[in-house]
């Protein structure tokens, strides 16, 4: 873990602020590209599915939170939502599994294809 740090922190000894202030705008525009491409891919892939539009868009942004940040937020929506106790267990029990799920999916999902596109990168 120690050397992944190393090889992924070292060339950041080099940069100067004017290098990561040149960064900022392309890392907005591809954080929000993103964005924008996951919500209107979720949304359409949930109402083929049958979910709800605000469920598939919450579903789609599991890819930034992944396990434990999805049960988490989960737990946080239902227990604001919910009125009382049983309110509560019931949200969780309808959203609960889906968000997991779909928490270690996308990111699984997401790894392999990024992978496979930096490895084809490299030794393309």
């Amino acid at each position: 873990m120690i050397s992944i740090m190393v090889i992924a922190f070292g060339p950041l000894a080099d940069i100067v602020p004017a290098d990561l202030l040149t960064l900022v705008w392309p890392i907005l525009f591809y954080l929000v590209a993103g964005v924008v491409i996951i919500l209107a891919i979720s949304y359409v892939i949930g109402k083929r599915v049958g979910y709800s539009g605000p469920l598939s868009l919450a579903i789609g942004m599991t890819t930034f939170f992944g396990f434990p940040g999805t049960m988490v937020l989960t737990k946080e929506a239902a227990a604001a939502v919910g009125e009382s106790d049983e309110e509560i267990a019931v949200i969780e029990q309808n959203i609960l599994p889906i968000m997991v799920t779909a928490g270690f999916s996308t990111i699984t999902i997401t790894s392999v294809i990024t992978g496979g596109l930096i490895v084809g990168l490299m030794f393309g």
